[in-house]
């Protein structure tokens, strides 16, 4: 019976206080959204740490993830479904895999710089596809750093 009355006693828990450590850890730890290709509709989110105002070494601002479309990408373990961890940028660097616009589609792809103001574009579904085009012929809009894949 005594326990039961102590269990009554204990005071509830303080609303504010809960705030505060939400306040708290806003510093700490930062909502990075997952979009579409578009990057207009945005599917969720994911919390990730913020150190140095950056979030794995890249400008808080500038992450996010990319929710796969398509399997063209499947002989690099990218499946529909997967997302990838991703940052915006606006110039190529060699042999990386990027969000591109081209063609007037968001495809990812694997870029290769060949010099000349040229670039080899590489998909594989299955088989290996390349295309070589000008660099001024695509837009970059984000590179893939990581894949998290969906079991």
């Amino acid at each position: 019976m005594e326990e039961r009355k102590t269990l009554k006693e204990i005071p509830k828990r303080n609303v504010e206080s809960s705030e505060v450590w939400t306040d708290a850890f806003s510093s700490v730890l930062r909502s990075v959204p997952i979009y579409n290709y578009s990057l207009s509709n945005k599917k969720g989110s994911k919390e990730m740490p913020v150190h140095s105002n950056k979030i794995e070494e890249y400008p808080q601002d500038k992450v996010f993830y990319l929710e796969i479309e398509d399997d063209e990408m499947n002989g690099f373990r990218m499946l529909k479904g997967d997302i990838a961890f991703a940052h915006s940028v606006k110039e190529i660097s060699n042999n990386g895999f990027f969000l591109i616009d081209y063609k007037g589609n968001r495809k990812i792809r694997q870029v290769k710089v060949l010099g000349n103001s040229k670039v080899l574009l590489v998909s594989n579904a299955g088989n290996l596809i390349t295309e070589t085009m000008e660099v001024k012929e695509i837009d970059v809009i984000a590179k893939l750093e990581r894949i998290e894949i969906t079991l």
